[in-house]
């Protein structure tokens, strides 16, 4: 009885045990089945198979004598390469050499194929890992992958192909390096919008920079061969230049930087292209910050930030514009802000440099016009201008000085521009000979003028209305051209225009005595000419006559007369 229960437990314990080894076999078993026959397709040296999308040399082509121009190579079972196809010869191919959607073949490299079309839509490519097609003629892409293609490695390189349809592959969702290089596209096609992928598309002349721009915006991307990838901005297509210019894959890399890392709040776009001798060509920026209630000018703007716009704001000072990130800025559009002064803008390089400077609907009430009078108006920067609409300036005697000091300088620079262009037309020597005289004092060499006071002079001196006329209107001329809107600045305590000033009327100080004080000075020395006549003329009667005129004969004897007897 005793051994009876001692025999039960070991007996389990014998089963347990040999369960332990069926499962043992059986999983011996299933990796003989599954995973060596998956190692089979790496060939005895390996590089030969899965590198850089599975590329084959031509020596592995099928002999020129086959019939059948594809083949499975004998190191990588699922491997196969096709060479020298066309659409006909293709097709049979993958037929003779057992390449179809079975999955037997997972690589496969076609070389040397001339297809008017390469038709995506086969079920044959639907199986591919490795997928690439290489040192052939092919003029574009049709069709589409199917969906569910496990197509990760797609290398298209050197093929001449001009054009993707718009979803060719768009289904290839493991896809992770993508090689376009050595064709004639002008745009790349669209891929899957997760994941890395390394794309090469070097030495492809047509390539635009705006498609590469988006790709860059759609997915991440690494670039293969980044440092031989350029890339056209073209007018119609990529709207930052007049021009088409070649720009390396680096410039467009810092586009897409320089638009991800913008102000925030702002949005960052390329200007224009500088170029410059012994350098690569340089994008200037444009920075837009309008309508976002800024209290003050953004400091640390992108390298050379050219155009900023803060308009509609609450901007109440231009201080900000000494920082240095604003040392390379040429146009400034401040309007509908709170800015109240112009005097900032003394000692910055923007004044010296810039094209546009935009201040309208401001709160602008002193016109430091010293500011304005150091501004080189040259003959070939017409495009320079002012704009100080709709700001209402405090008008006084100064200001109607100075801005008419302003309106002189402008008159001499005219006037000199008018001379050259008349001594270019000396055949008509009766007409230029008079403006030639007339204008001749004017026309100085600016070294050869002593002061702008002296301008002034010669001005007003001349009594001549023509010249004053002439004056004017040629002001008004070039006012057009760098102050756009002065006929809305206006002044603030008065109905008047700015350009309106008559500087008699704002100049008249507060009458009081000392204004006087000539006329009684002149009278004063008119009494004591006639009080000495009169004394002199009674001393003459006196000697001559013996009797004192009236009123001396009646004046009452003082004691001081003794000394006149």
């Amino acid at each position: 009885m005793v051994a009876y229960k001692n025999e039960r437990p070991l007996r389990v314990i014998i089963n347990f045990t040999h369960l332990l080894q069926m499962l043992h076999i059986h999983f011996l078993v299933y990796l003989l089945l599954t995973i060596l026959p998956t190692l089979c397709v790496l060939p005895e040296d390996d590089s030969s198979c899965y590198h850089q999308c599975f590329h084959q040399p031509a020596e592995a082509c099928p002999s020129p004598e086959s019939m059948c121009r594809c083949r499975q190579l004998p190191n990588c079972k699922r491997a196969a390469v096709c060479c020298d196809v066309n659409k006909f010869t293709l097709t049979e191919g993958l037929g003779c050499g057992n390449i179809n959607a079975d999955g037997q073949v997972e690589a496969l490299h076609i070389r040397n194929a001339t297809l008017d079309a390469l038709n995506l839509t086969q079920p044959v490519w639907r199986r591919l890992r490795y997928m690439t097609i290489t040192n052939g003629q092919i003029n574009s892409v049709v069709g589409e992958f199917a969906k569910h293609t496990i197509v990760s490695c797609l290398n298209l390189s050197s093929n001449g192909i001009r054009k993707f349809e718009q979803r060719s592959l768009v289904n290839l969702f493991n896809l992770s390096y993508l090689d376009l290089s050595y064709n004639n596209l002008s745009e790349v096609p669209r891929f899957k919008k997760e994941g890395i992928v390394t794309l090469g598309v070097s030495d492809n002349p047509s390539m635009l920079c705006s498609s590469l721009m988006d790709t860059l915006k759609r997915t991440e991307i690494n670039f293969d061969n980044d440092n031989s990838t350029f890339c056209l901005s073209s007018p119609t297509n990529f709207q930052w230049f007049k021009t088409i210019d070649r720009l390396p894959l680096s410039q467009v890399i810092g586009l897409y930087e320089l638009e991800e890392n913008c102000l925030e709040n702002c949005t960052c776009e390329p200007y224009r292209l500088e170029f410059v001798m012994d350098k690569p060509p340089i994008f200037s920026v444009a920075v837009n910050c309008s309508g976002i209630k800024l209290l003050s000018l953004p400091t640390h703007l992108p390298a050379s930030t050219i155009y900023l716009n803060v308009t509609n704001n609450n901007i109440t000072s231009l201080r900000e514009l000494s920082d240095n990130s604003y040392q390379y800025l040429r146009h400034l559009y401040a309007d509908n802000n709170q800015i109240s002064s112009i005097q900032p803008l003394e000692g910055t390089k923007f004044m010296n440099n810039f094209d546009v400077l935009s201040l309208r609907n401001n709160k602008i009430k002193t016109f430091e016009t010293y500011l304005l009078s150091n501004i080189k108006f040259y003959r070939t920067n017409n495009g320079r201008r002012i704009n100080l609409g709709l700001n209402k300036l405090h008008c006084d005697c100064k200001t109607a000085k100075e801005f008419k000091r302003k309106r002189v300088k402008v008159v001499f620079k005219i006037v000199e521009l008018v001379v050259a262009v008349v001594e270019t037309l000396e055949h008509i020597y009766s007409k230029v000979i008079v403006i030639k005289q007339k204008w001749h004092v004017y026309a100085r060499p600016h070294h050869m003028l002593q002061t702008e006071e002296e301008v002034l002079d010669i001005v007003e001196d001349d009594p001549s209305t023509s010249t004053r006329e002439i004056a004017r209107q040629s002001w008004l001329l070039t006012k057009l051209d760098h102050f756009p809107d002065y006929e809305e600045i206006q002044c603030e305590d008065m109905d008047v225009k700015i350009t309106e000033l008559d500087q008699t009327k704002l100049c008249q100080s507060q009458q009081d005595w000392t204004d006087y004080i000539y006329y009684i000075i002149t009278a004063e020395v008119l009494l004591l000419g006639g009080l000495i006549a009169k004394v002199s003329y009674d001393y003459w009667v006196f000697k001559t006559a013996g009797y004192l005129p009236w009123p001396a004969s009646k004046m009452p004897k003082l004691p001081c007369d003794w000394l006149c007897e």
